[in-house]
This record gives structure tokens, C-alpha cells and sequence, in this order.
């Protein structure tokens, strides 16, 4: 990243943006976490073995750790194995990591945390989260993959791929389109949980979900469904109440609350207090009550606001601190986030999957486990 101290080359932003961000660092955004040891290594870098390593810039390698900083976009990791194991390289190491689900370094999540950790609704036993990706956005249902093609000259298919299977090349499953497909991405909840189940984790102080069930329309070996309705139960902790979370996409909504004025748009998140109701958009945008109160005050900041997700990253490296969402907090969420496609492809089973989570199993269900990690490609390994 250059020298941290040449101030005239790398004069810090008082508002750094994603694109400048982008523009700016070496910073591995893509959602590819699993590259070639010899494209992380550097100028002069010679891999003594064909094992891979984990993380966008390199958490580390075997033999000497590079110990390079991390900035990883959502989610972490395709599979609930691989996001554990980054976060244990990353906490072996004490490279100063940051997911980017930008929401977390935003004012209104902070805020939302302020309000339900002060008390502002009371003890809140009911969350209702909702998006309409992937409607719209990229291609997801009952689908059959697009026929093959040949590659284009400028693509490194094989990179592209990494340890997924290897299948014919075809422009409509790369670029955005990845997300829907079950051997690349992880749908509408890879996509837009961390950016709408983020605060309710931060704020309702919520650990692993006990069990979780799902529903959804149909979908194909190839890709995942268009719509889903997935219900986690989250166990009591320290001084929080059990809590139930549900997740609605492709569109669909929870029921309106009571209390939403007519003719006022639900918005993507909302928690049901024992002293009334807060709501907000994806990213944690502007939190509100519902119903509105002009005359509402919330309480005093108490969170420290180190500026967006990448100024806070940049600057815990400068100064030696953990970053506000380094893996230690974002593979938990992340965690969470993949346990819905385990849930939804074991809809069929008629069955309330129980999770335990400090073993990393389904108890109830010994087929599901084979969802937390998968066989990669030959010639790639973890």
C-alpha cells in the first residue's frame, strides 16, 4: 500500500469513498476469497507448493505469513468452514482485517445500536428482515444454466473458477450473475444479509441461531430460488431476551407492523420492542420509530464513529486497533448468513434444523453438514 507516513502521496480523505477506495489500494474486493499462492505473493514470490491461500490480500501462507492487512468484501467466504478458518489466520496472525458490508461503519446502524442497547423500545423479542434481491437484480429460480462458450482471450477462466467445478464458460454466470448460482455465490442472503442482518446482530447482541428453518419457491441444481422465507430462533443471552428472526427476499414482505401510518413504505428492517417499534433501511438507513414521533430524541452517541468502513480500516492499521468489523465480528454474521442456504436446501426434509454451533454441526439432521464445506477442483486445496 506505499509508505503509511508519505502524507503527500497518500493524503487521507476527510470522505473516502468506495470508488476512490477502490482506486487507491490493493485492496482484493471480489467475492473470489480463494486465489493462487503465486498471485498473492508479490513481485519475486515463489510458491514452494500448489496449496492455496485463503483471503483477498493473503491473511497469510504456510511457512512464512505474508501478514499483509486484510479488506475482504461480503461475505467472507462460500462455506461456514471457510469462514472460520479465516478468522482463526487472522486472529494467528493479528493482521488488522475488516469485512466490507459498508453498513456497519454507517451512523444510522451505530444509532440503531444506540437506541435498542439504551432501551428506547424495550426488550425486543421480534425481528423482521426483508429485501427484494434478487428480483431485478440478477437471475435466481427454476433455472437451467446457459449453454457453454468459448472463453474470451482477456479471461483467466481458471482462476475465475477457483476450486468451483469446473463447467463450460458462458458470460451469463460470471460479472454480477455469479450471485444466484449455487457453485459461485450465495444468493439474495450472501448478497444483502450483511447489509440488512449486520445491526440487529450488533445491537440485539446475538450469538448463533439454536435453529432455523426455511421455505422458498422452486429452484434448480444450478441455481438458488427467486424467494425465501427463512425463520431463526436465537437462545437468550447475558441480559437480551430470546429472539426470533425472520428473512423474506425476492420481494416478499413481513405483514405490516401496527402503528405504520398509511401510505408510509415498510422499510427493510424492523424490531418489535416491548415499548414499541424501530425501523430502518438496508445499510442501517435511518432508523425511525414507528409511529413517527417528531418530537423524539435519542440518546447521547456513545459509539465512537471512526468514519466509513474503509477510513476505519485504514486508520486501525495507522494506529494499531482492531478495525470495527475485522473478522473476529464479520464471519459471525457471515456464519449466520450461510446457515440459510443449509437451511433452504434441506426445506424438503420436513425438519426444524437444529444447529450446534460450537462443534459446527446440524444435531438433527447429519445429511446438512455436508453444506459447511465442499470437494474442491483438482488442484486446489485449503
Amino acid at each position: 500500500m506505499g509508505q503509511e507516513n508519505d502524507k503527500k502521496k497518500n493524503p487521507q480523505s476527510k470522505n473516502l469513498t468506495r470508488r476512490s477506495f477502490l482506486g487507491t489500494t490493493a485492496a482484493a474486493t471480489a467475492a473470489l476469497t480463494i486465489l493462487p499462492r503465486h498471485v498473492l505473493g508479490g513481485k519475486g514470490y515463489t510458491s514452494p507448493s500448489d496449496i492455496i491461500n485463503v483471503a483477498g490480500i493473503g491473511v497469510g501462507s504456510q511457512g512464512g505469513r505474508a501478514k499483509k492487512h486484510v479488506y475482504l468484501e461480503k461475505p467472507m467466504a462460500k462455506t461456514i468452514f471457510e469462514v472460520r478458518k479465516l478468522a482463526a489466520l487472522a486472529k494467528e496472525t493479528g493482521v488488522v482485517t475488516q469485512m466490507g458490508n459498508q453498513g456497519h461503519a454507517t451512523e444510522g446502524t451505530r444509532k440503531t445500536v444506540e437506541w435498542i442497547q439504551s432501551g428506547v423500545i424495550g426488550q425486543v423479542r421480534e425481528v423482521q428482515l426483508s429485501t427484494n434481491r434478487p428480483m431485478g437484480f440478477w437471475p435466481q429460480g427454476d433455472l437451467k444454466r446457459p449453454e457453454g462458450m468459448p472463453v474470451p482471450k482477456n479471461l483467466n477462466y481458471d482462476v475465475w473458477l477457483g476450486p468451483a467445478p469446473n463447467k463450460p464458460y458462458n458470460p451469463e454466470t460470471l460479472h454480477f450473475n455469479w450471485r444466484g448460482l449455487w457453485d459461485y455465490g450465495t444468493g439474495a442472503m450472501g448478497d444483502m444479509g450483511a447489509h440488512i442482518f449486520d445491526a440487529p446482530i450488533w445491537a440485539l447482541n446475538l450469538g448463533m441461531p439454536a435453529k432455523i428453518q426455511a421455505t422458498s419457491s422452486p429452484y434448480s441444481t444450478d441455481y438458488m430460488p427467486l424467494c425465501e422465507l427463512v425463520t431463526y430462533e436465537f437462545p437468550a443471552c447475558a441480559d437480551m431476551p430470546a429472539v426470533k428472526v425472520t428473512w423474506s427476499d425476492g420481494g416478499l414482505r413481513p405483514p405490516r407492523p401496527e402503528g405504520l401510518e398509511a401510505g408510509r413504505a415498510m422499510k427493510d428492517a424492523t424490531y418489535y420492542g416491548e415499548k414499541g417499534i424501530i425501523t430502518h433501511g438496508s445499510h442501517g438507513a435511518m432508523p425511525e420509530l414507528i409511529p413517527e414521533n417528531e418530537n423524539f430524541k435519542g440518546p447521547d452517541a456513545w459509539i465512537p464513529r471512526t468514519g466509513n468502513i474503509f477510513e476505519d480500516w485504514i486508520g486501525a492499521i495507522k494506529n494499531g486497533k482492531k478495525s470495527c468489523n475485522d473478522f473476529s465480528i464479520s464471519s459471525k454474521l457471515t456464519e449466520i448468513m450461510l446457515l440459510t442456504n443449509i437451511a433452504v436446501k434441506h426445506q424438503r426434509d420436513d425438519i426444524t434444523l437444529e444447529y450446534d454451533a460450537v462443534n459446527m454441526k446440524i444435531t438433527n439432521l447429519p445429511d446438512a453438514n455436508s453444506m459447511f464445506q465442499y470437494d474442491y477442483r483438482t488442484g486446489w486445496t485449503l
